[in-house]
């Protein structure tokens, strides 16, 4: 089965349920009143619409997100980190970590695989797509073929862990991160280069299993370097490439913003890209949403420790209240742990739910709250 008829039949399961028969009209009634009448029940959601990116957890990490009441978690997967030779053997240990990790704490992992191995660029802050020369191509779809092998649904990783929850394995994976900034996308984001990317990724990835899902990888709404595209230009032009709706089964959107204005504004245009483009049954998955509550003052993105709370809770409410509208399958808090190492993003190391010694912060205590009226 090709992967756009995998499709196809999900979408045909979807509209095929129907309410059992015979239900009275003083119990339809009195369903509605409850429906009223319990708090968040309007907006419930599966825990696994509730999610994190976190860098370099630990498992004490990984056991607080569990205890939080978080049903995912994102894994980012370098194929630098894996594979360091043309040709050569893939060293899973870092991957299967965090895997274990996630899993032995019932968290689901959704994986991020992007990255460009040493063989192909020598300079690790240049990340290149492997799509352009033949030779670059066959082993980008040698290293996916191998990761869904061994992650993907009935995978070799559960396979030699049968202590583990296999229904944790991952459905989908995120295809790249942030390709419509150059920063991930060197020297300039293309959406033709991109939608070859995903071709050949849905070919190696569906001859192992076609019913893992493929989704774009997280975009950021406005990069500004002018090698870079904005969000919605680039999936406009995206869905016009062959093949691309086929493809997909969605995309992923780092909805960053000043408020939720700017978070309601990015996810419906998307929304609406979608449907223009007849793909209203695509799925939408928020890779990263999130504020700091500590950094530089000018950045719109830095706030105080109540406002970043204030603002998780807004933001997530418009994402449980527009869930089904805008057919949001998960949404990750950017990032779960405050963290002191190098980084290129100025408001990222104080974005946590919890400072770097592991103090919640109101923003964890509101997420907390949220999660529990809502699923």
């Amino acid at each position: 089965m090709v992967r756009s008829e995998v499709r196809a039949s999900r979408i045909s399961r979807a509209h095929a349920f129907s309410a059992p028969a015979g239900l009275t009209a003083g119990l339809g009634l009195l369903l509605a009143l409850v429906a009223c009448l319990a708090p968040g029940s309007a907006s419930a959601a599966p825990r696994s619409f509730f999610g994190v990116s976190a860098v370099a957890p630990t498992s004490a990490d990984m056991a607080g997100m569990s205890n939080l009441g978080l049903g995912t978690a994102r894994v980012e997967i370098s194929w630098r980190a894996i594979q360091s030779e043309s040709g050569g053997g893939f060293n899973w240990h870092s991957a299967d970590s965090r895997f274990l990790g996630a899993a032995q704490e019932g968290l689901r992992p959704l994986p991020l695989v992007f990255g460009t191995p040493e063989f192909i660029e020598k300079d690790p802050a240049k990340i290149k797509p492997p799509v352009r020369s033949k030779r670059d191509r066959k082993q980008w779809q040698r290293f996916i073929g191998a990761f869904a092998h061994r992650y993907g649904p009935g995978g070799k990783f559960w396979q030699q862990r049968p202590l583990l929850d296999g229904s944790l394995a991952p459905g989908e994976i995120l295809v790249w991160n942030e390709q419509n900034s150059r920063s991930f996308w060197r020297g300039a984001a293309d959406p033709g280069e991109y939608a070859r990317l995903l071709r050949i990724t849905d070919k190696a990835v569906g001859a192992v299993d076609p019913k893992i899902k493929l989704v774009a990888g997280g975009m950021y709404g406005y990069p500004n370097h002018e090698k870079s595209l904005k969000m919605t230009t680039f999936v406009k032009r995206l869905y016009r490439k062959k093949g691309v709706k086929k493809t997909l089964d969605g995309i992923s959107l780092h909805p960053y913003a000043s408020g939720i204005g700017g978070l309601k504004k990015q996810v419906g245009a998307a929304r609406r890209i979608l449907d223009k483009a007849g793909d209203r049954k695509a799925g939408i998955w928020i890779g990263e949403i999130g504020w700091a509550s500590g950094g530089p003052n000018k950045n719109f993105l830095v706030k105080s420790p109540r406002s970043q709370a204030k603002l998780l809770k807004k933001g997530t409410r418009l994402l449980l209240k527009k869930r089904k509208r805008w057919h949001i399958k998960a949404s990750l808090w950017y990032v779960w742990r405050d963290f002191s190492r190098p980084t290129a993003c100025p408001w990222c190391p104080k974005a946590g739910l919890l400072k770097e010694n592991s103090r919640r912060k109101p923003s964890y205590r509101a997420y907390r709250k949220l999660i529990n009226r809502n699923t």
